[in-house]
C-alpha cells in the first residue's frame, strides 16, 4: 500500500508542476487552474493523515480519493496537451495568413510598379483587375475601370477595341504573345501596345479569366519611323546627289597591310610598285558596298549590276594608281585623302576624276567603310587647259606688243624729233624770212601736230610699261607747294588752257610726302589738263591738298567745268575711253590720261576717285596712305 501512496504523491506533484508550467508558458488558465485545484485537494487529503493514522489508509476511502484525483490529474494533463497542440496550429495559421498577406502586398507592389499594363478580364472581356499603368493608358482609375470593357471605358464606337482576340484565348485556351495593337488614347495620341494574353483556368478546367500584360512601345515605334524616314532621306540624298559616291570595304586590305607591317614593310608605295601582284591581291580584297547613280554615270555603267560585273575587269584595272594612293594613305592613318586621276570608263570614254576619300571610323571593323565622293572634272580640266593656253597666248601677245612699242618708240621718236627741230628752226626763221605769212602759220601747225603726236606716243609707252609691270618708283621727298606751283605753271602755258583760271591752295602746315616726283607731276598735270580743257572760259580749276580722316593725304583737283554724268564715269576711267556729250569735250587726245593717272596712283598704294555733276563741275581726288607722309618733317613743322 505504501507503493501506491508514493505513486499518488508523485503524480500529484508532477500534475501540479505541469499545470504551473502551462500557466506560465501558454497562458492556458482554465486547464492549469483545474489541475492546480485537484492537486491541492489530493495534497490536503494527505495532510489529514497523521503519522499514527497512516495505517488507516488501508482501511479508509481516502486512498480511493487519492487514486481518483491522480487519474483526474492525468486526464487533465492529456487534455492540456490537446489544447496545446490546437494553440500551436492556430499560431501557425495566423503566421501563414500574415505571410500570404505580405506576399500579396509585395506582388501588388510589383504589379503596380511594373512599367507596363497588367489586367485581368473575365469571359465577357470586362476588367476584374487593372493596375495603375493600365488605368492611365485607358484614361481612368482602377476602381472606375473594373466591371467595364475597354470600349466602354473609352466610349469607342468599336465595342471590341483591345478585346478582339479575347474570344480566341477563351475558346482555345492558348496564350497569344507579342500582339501589336494600335489605338488612339483619350488625349488623342496614337499608341502602339505589344500585348500578351494568357488564359487563367477555373476549378472546372475551363478558361475563367484572361491575364493581359501590355507594354507601350509607342515611343519606340515613333523612333523607328523617324529613323526609317531619316534613312530614306539619306538614301534619297545618296541617290539624287550630283556627285558620285562609292562606299567600299577595305577591311580585307587592312589585314594585308597589318601582315606587311609585321614583316617590317614601311614604304608601301615602293613595295607595291616593286610587287604589282601584291597590289592586285590588295585590290581584289576590296569589296564594293554601294554606289549611287551619279557614280554609275561618271564611270559609264548602265546600272549597278553591270558595274558590279565589270568593276574588277574594267574599272579597277584603270584605277591601279588610284587604289595605290588610297592604300598608301590608309596605311599612313590618313582620314581624308584627295586624288585627281585619269580613268577609262566602262564604256571606253577617257575621263578625269577628282576623288575625295573619307574613312568612316569603326572600333570593331577598321576600314570597313571607305567612302569616296567623285566628280568628273574632265570638262573643267579641258576648260582650264584652254584658259591656260589663252593666257599664255595673251601674255605672248602682250610681250610682243611691249616689244613692238619699245622698238617703235625709238623708230617714231627719232624722225619726229627731227621734224620738230626743223619746224622750230623754220618757225624761228633762223636762216632768213619765209617770204609768206602762211608758211609761218603752217610751220606752227606742224609743230603743234608733231608735239601732239609725241605726247600720244609717250602716253602709249607709259601705259604699256605700267601694264607690263615695268614702271618702277623713284621715290623722293616732295614739297607739295613746289609740286603744285610747277604743275600749274606747266599746264597754264599750254594753248588748250584757254582763259581758265588755274590756281593752287596749300596750307602752311601741309606735310611733305614720299613719292615718285615725275609720276606725281604726271598725275596732277593730266588732271589739271582735263580740268582746263573741259572748263569753259572764265571758269576755274583749283589744286589743293588736305589731310584725310584716316591720317593720309588727299590731292584734289576741283573745276567748274561741264561735268560728267554718273553713268559715264566708269567709261572715262577706261583705257582710250572718251566721253563725248557735247561740243565742249570734243577735244583731241588718246583717252589715256585718267587711266595712266589711276595706275600711277595705285603704284603709290593710293586710289583715284571722281565725283561729278553735269553742268556743275568735277572733283578728282588722289588719296595716298598715311605711310606716304613724312612724319618727322610734319612733327617739326608742328
Amino acid at each position: 500500500m505504501s507503493i501506491l501512496l508514493l505513486l499518488s504523491i508523485t503524480i500529484y506533484v508532477v500534475a501540479l508542476g505541469w499545470s504551473l508550467l502551462l500557466i506560465r508558458r501558454y497562458g492556458d488558465m482554465r486547464v492549469g487552474f483545474v489541475s492546480v485545484m485537484l492537486g491541492l485537494m489530493a495534497f490536503n487529503q494527505l495532510l489529514k493523515l497523521s503519522p499514527d493514522g497512516l495505517s488507516a489508509l488501508y482501511v479508509t476511502n481516502d486512498v480511493l480519493d487519492i487514486a481518483i484525483g491522480g487519474m483526474a490529474c492525468l486526464s487533465l494533463h492529456f487534455v492540456s496537451q490537446i489544447f496545446q497542440n490546437a494553440h500551436g496550429q492556430r499560431v501557425r495559421l495566423v503566421e501563414n495568413i500574415a505571410a500570404v498577406r505580405e506576399t500579396e502586398r509585395r506582388m501588388r507592389s510589383i504589379v503596380e510598379n511594373v512599367p507596363g499594363a497588367v489586367a485581368i478580364k473575365d469571359s465577357q472581356s470586362r476588367y476584374v483587375f487593372m493596375n495603375q499603368y493600365a488605368a492611365h493608358l485607358l484614361g481612368t482609375t482602377p476602381e472606375s475601370g473594373v466591371g467595364k470593357t475597354a470600349g466602354e471605358i473609352l466610349g469607342a464606337e468599336d465595342p471590341n477595341l483591345l478585346s478582339g482576340t479575347d474570344a480566341r484565348v477563351i475558346e482555345t485556351g492558348v496564350a497569344i504573345r507579342e500582339l501589336e495593337e494600335r489605338w488612339v488614347d483619350p488625349s488623342g495620341l496614337e499608341r502602339t501596345l505589344v500585348i500578351t494574353k494568357s488564359p487563367l483556368l477555373g476549378s472546372d478546367g475551363n478558361v475563367e479569366f484572361i491575364v493581359v500584360i501590355a507594354f507601350d512601345i509607342s515611343n519606340q515605334r515613333r523612333a523607328e519611323a523617324a529613323l526609317k524616314d531619316r534613312e530614306q532621306r539619306y538614301q534619297d540624298l545618296f541617290d539624287q546627289s550630283p556627285v558620285g559616291v562609292w562606299d567600299e570595304d577595305y577591311s580585307g586590305v587592312k589585314l594585308l597591310i597589318d601582315a606587311l607591317q609585321r614583316r617590317g614593310v614601311k614604304d608601301f608605295r615602293r613595295y607595291f610598285v616593286e610587287n604589282p601582284r601584291a597590289l592586285e591581291k590588295a585590290v581584289d580584297a576590296i569589296k564594293l558596298n554601294d554606289i549611287n547613280p551619279s557614280a554609275l554615270r561618271i564611270y559609264g555603267a548602265e546600272n549597278s549590276k553591270v558595274f558590279f560585273e565589270k568593276q574588277k575587269s574594267a574599272v579597277t584595272a584603270n584605277l591601279t594608281g588610284y587604289h595605290l594612293k588610297v592604300i598608301e594613305g590608309l596605311a599612313g592613318n590618313q582620314q581624308e585623302i584627295s586624288i585627281d586621276h585619269a580613268v577609262e570608263t566602262v564604256d571606253g570614254r577617257p575621263a578625269y576624276i577628282r576623288s575625295n576619300i573619307h574613312v568612316v571610323e569603326s572600333d570593331t571593323n577598321p576600314w570597313s567603310r571607305v567612302v569616296s565622293t567623285d566628280q568628273d572634272i574632265t570638262k573643267a580640266r579641258e576648260a582650264q587647259r584652254a584658259l591656260n593656253s589663252a593666257k599664255e597666248s595673251a601674255e605672248s601677245a602682250s610681250r610682243a606688243k611691249t616689244d613692238f612699242l619699245a622698238h617703235m618708240s625709238h623708230e617714231l621718236r627719232t624722225p619726229l624729233n627731227a621734224i620738230l627741230g626743223f619746224t622750230q628752226i623754220i618757225s624761228g626763221e633762223l636762216f632768213g624770212e619765209l617770204g609768206h605769212e602762211k608758211y609761218k602759220e603752217y610751220s606752227a601747225d606742224i609743230m603743234n601736230s608733231g608735239q601732239h603726236l609725241l605726247n600720244m606716243i609717250n602716253d602709249i609707252l607709259d601705259i604699256s610699261k605700267i601694264e607690263a609691270g615695268e614702271a618702277e618708283l623713284q621715290e623722293a621727298e616732295i614739297d607739295l607747294e613746289e609740286l603744285f606751283r610747277d604743275c600749274i605753271t606747266m599746264v597754264g602755258a599750254r594753248p588748250d588752257a584757254g582763259d581758265t583760271t588755274l590756281r593752287y591752295e596749300v596750307l602752311p602746315e601741309a606735310p611733305r610726302i614720299r613719292a615718285d616726283r615725275r609720276f606725281m607731276s604726271q598725275i596732277l598735270i593730266n588732271l589739271l589738263t582735263n580740268a582746263a580743257k573741259f572748263t569753259p572760259d572764265e571758269g576755274e580749276a583749283v589744286l589743293k591738298a588736305t589731310v584725310s580722316d584716316d591720317g593720309g593725304i588727299k590731292l584734289i583737283v576741283e573745276d567748274t567745268g561741264i561735268g560728267i554724268s554718273q553713268e559715264d564715269i566708269p567709261k572715262a576711267m577706261e583705257a582710250f575711253g572718251q566721253v563725248r556729250a557735247n561740243s565742249h569735250n570734243a577735244h583731241e587726245g588718246t583717252g589715256l590720261g585718267l587711266t595712266i593717272s589711276k595706275r600711277l596712283c595705285e603704284l603709290h598704294d593710293g586710289q583715284l576717285l571722281i565725283e561729278s555733276k553735269l553742268g556743275v563741275g568735277t572733283v578728282v581726288t588722289v588719296s595716298l596712305p598715311e605711310d606716304r607722309i613724312l612724319r618727322e618733317v610734319q612733327d617739326h613743322a608742328n
